[in-house]
C-alpha cells in the first residue's frame, strides 16, 4: 500500500505484516511534492507524479526508481489515470498519454502545437470514457482500451468553422454535457453520440421575447 501527499517522498505500507513491521520503506527521489501516484496494471511498478510535472516510475520489489521523465511543458497537474494497457494520462489544464512500455522524453503526449493542447479532459463514469475537449472537437477515449472511438467537430451545426469550444461541462448523470463557444452560445449535447440537443442560449432569448410581449 502506498501513501503520499504533498511530500517529496511517498509512504510504502505492508498491512499484512506485523504492528512493528508495517512501515517497510520509501520512494524517494521527486524534489517538489507529489501530486499522484498509481499502480500500473500488469507490471509491479507504481508511477508518480509532482508539482513541477516530474514523472518518477518505481520497482515495487527494491523501491528503487527506475525512470525519471522531465516534462517538457509546466502546468498544474492534478492526477494520473491508468488504462489497462499501460497508457497512463497526466491531467490538469493540459493533458499528456504516455505509453509505460515505450515512453520517449520528446514525444511524450505527442502534442507539438499550442492548438493541439486540451482545454480540459473529464471522466464520464456513465459512458466509461474520457472526454478530451479543444477547441473545435470533442475528442473519447475508451477508458479499458485507451483507443479514440468518437470524434465530434461539428458541435454547432454548420456555422461551427466560425465558434471555437470554450468549456465543457458533464452533467451530474454523465449523459449530457453542456458546452460553451466564443459566441457567448451555449448547447447541450448528448454523450453518447455528440449530437446537440438543444441551443440554451436560443431558449434564454425565447424566454426574454415573451415576457416582453405579455
Amino acid at each position: 500500500m502506498i501513501s503520499l501527499g504533498n511530500e517529496i517522498y511517498a509512504n510504502v505500507w505492508a498491512p499484512e505484516s506485523l504492528v512493528s513491521d508495517i512501515h517497510i520503506g520509501k520512494l524517494k527521489g521527486h524534489k517538489k511534492g507529489i501530486v499522484d501516484g498509481s499502480f500500473l496494471n500488469k507490471a509491479p511498478y507504481f508511477v508518480t507524479i509532482d508539482e513541477e510535472n516530474t514523472i518518477n516510475f518505481w520497482d515495487m520489489v527494491t523501491l528503487m526508481n527506475v525512470q525519471t521523465i522531465v516534462s517538457p511543458q509546466k502546468f498544474k497537474v492534478e492526477g494520473l489515470f491508468v488504462l489497462e494497457n499501460e497508457i497512463f494520462w497526466a491531467y490538469g489544464r493540459r493533458f499528456f498519454q504516455f505509453d509505460a512500455l515505450n515512453v520517449d522524453e520528446d514525444e511524450a503526449g505527442g502534442m507539438k502545437s499550442e492548438e493541439d493542447y486540451p482545454l480540459c479532459a473529464y471522466i464520464n463514469y456513465y459512458q466509461l470514457s474520457v472526454f478530451v475537449v479543444k477547441k473545435t472537437e470533442v475528442r473519447m477515449y475508451d477508458v479499458a482500451k485507451g483507443q479514440l472511438y468518437s470524434l465530434h467537430t461539428n458541435l454547432f451545426g454548420d456555422d461551427s468553422a466560425k465558434a471555437e469550444i470554450t468549456k465543457l461541462k458533464i452533467d451530474k448523470r454523465h449523459r449530457k454535457a453542456y458546452v460553451s463557444n466564443n459566441r457567448g452560445e451555449i448547447f447541450v449535447i448528448n454523450c453518447q453520440n455528440g449530437i446537440m440537443m438543444k441551443n440554451v442560449t436560443q431558449y434564454l432569448e425565447d424566454r426574454k421575447n415573451i415576457k416582453r410581449n405579455n
